[in-house]
């Protein structure tokens, strides 16, 4: 399993493949985003007490706090190893442990992390249906860009495995998006922003973000690799062939 597409060709222009690990500057803001925002959550469910839960635990359901919890544990798993993925220089460094975190992270974070939610969607107390069904689109989303790219990276098509699942990143970092946008807004509410807005573009505006900004990223990296190719292809190409008479000029010199 593997994000990043092992060839040169998909590497993002102007990177050199041996940069150390510490040149890459956005592996550790990324780190720390996502340990802040694991910590953020185990902070309610460490002690594994229902009363200290963030979600509603009626009393009629009682099974719901420990398929919250096992949620919670294997999108932890699905956070952390995703960030093993997206790291050039793990994946080069350590080839066959990023094919390994790449399996965990789809068969022990995504796979059980998804259908635990499916089983929640239900239980979900949402002000209206457009704000719930942010939840369906992003766990369908999820699932299907993640299966994707598993089928081609099976398939050794690595610049759909690779855009696939850069994608499946996105979406897995609603964890830590969709909060950072809950902070942003937190000033405005109740007195600017009511309810049902806060809670819509918490919802929708996370993962959306993410989503948006990986995809125009993917974009702008093929654009600049094509404008590489005709460039590379301008400097080769040969010059064009002498007519007639520069010929016939050129025999009587």
């Amino acid at each position: 399993m593997s994000i990043g597409a092992p060839r040169a060709r998909l590497m993002s222009p102007g990177r050199r493949a041996g940069a150390s690990w510490w040149r890459r500057a956005w592996i550790a803001p990324l780190a720390a985003l996502v340990v802040a925002a694991l910590v953020y959550i185990w902070a309610y469910y460490i002690t594994f007490d229902p009363r200290t839960a963030t979600v509603d635990l009626p009393a009629d359901q009682p099974l719901k706090y420990p398929v919250v919890l096992a949620h919670i544990v294997f999108g932890t798993v699905a956070m952390t190893t995703v960030v093993l993925q997206v790291w050039p220089w793990f994946r080069r460094r350590h080839p066959q442990a990023h094919r390994w975190a790449g399996w965990l992270y789809v068969v022990g974070g995504v796979a059980p992390s998804a259908a635990l939610a499916a089983v929640l969607l239900p239980t979900l107390a949402a002000p209206t249906w457009f704000a719930l069904a942010s939840r369906v689109t992003l766990e369908v989303l999820w699932v299907a860009t993640t299966a994707l790219g598993v089928v081609a990276g099976r398939r050794r098509n690595y610049i759909a495995h690779r855009w696939f699942m850069l994608s499946s990143f996105a979406l897995t970092m609603d964890a830590v998006s969709s909060r950072l946008v809950k902070v942003v807004l937190t000033p405005l509410y109740p007195d600017v922003i009511g309810a049902t807005t806060f809670l819509l573009i918490v919802g929708w505006g996370g993962w959306l973000l993410n989503l948006v900004g990986v995809q125009l990223w993917l974009l702008r990296g093929a654009w600049r690799l094509r404008r590489a190719d005709r460039r590379s292809a301008a400097a080769t190409a040969p010059g064009p062939a002498p007519t007639p008479a520069a010929r016939t000029t050129a025999g009587s010199a």
